[in-house]
C-alpha cells in the first residue's frame, strides 16, 4: 500500500511536467520513436533522466562495495572459524 501510494504521489506531482513516466527506459524509448517518426521533442528533459539513471547505477555501485567492505572486516574479527572443521566420525547410510 505505501508503494501505490508513493508512486502515486510521483505521478500527480510530476504527470504534467513528464506525461508521468517515471521509468527512464518508457520515457527515452518514446522520445526516441516520437523523433525517428517526425514527432516533435523536447530535448530539454532527456538529461534528466540519463543523469539520473548513471547517478542511481554509480551510488548503487558504492553502496554495494561499501556494505561488502564491512562484512569482510566484519568476517576479519569474527571469532567464528573461516572453514568449519570437518566431522571425523561419518556414519554412512545402511551400515550399523
Amino acid at each position: 500500500m505505501a508503494i501505490g501510494a508513493i508512486v502515486f504521489a510521483v505521478i500527480i506531482i510530476l504527470g504534467p511536467a513528464t506525461g508521468a513516466a517515471i521509468n527512464p527506459a518508457r520515457y527515452l524509448g518514446a522520445v526516441l520513436m516520437l523523433k525517428a517518426f517526425g514527432g516533435t521533442v523536447l530535448w530539454s528533459q532527456v538529461p534528466a533522466y540519463l543523469i539520473g539513471d548513471l547517478a542511481g547505477g554509480v551510488l548503487g555501485g558504492l553502496a554495494w562495495a561499501a556494505i561488502g567492505r564491512v562484512r569482510t572486516d566484519a568476517s576479519y574479527t569474527s571469532l567464528a572459524p573461516a572453514d568449519p572443521v570437518p566431522a571425523t566420525d561419518v556414519v554412512r547410510e545402511g551400515t550399523p
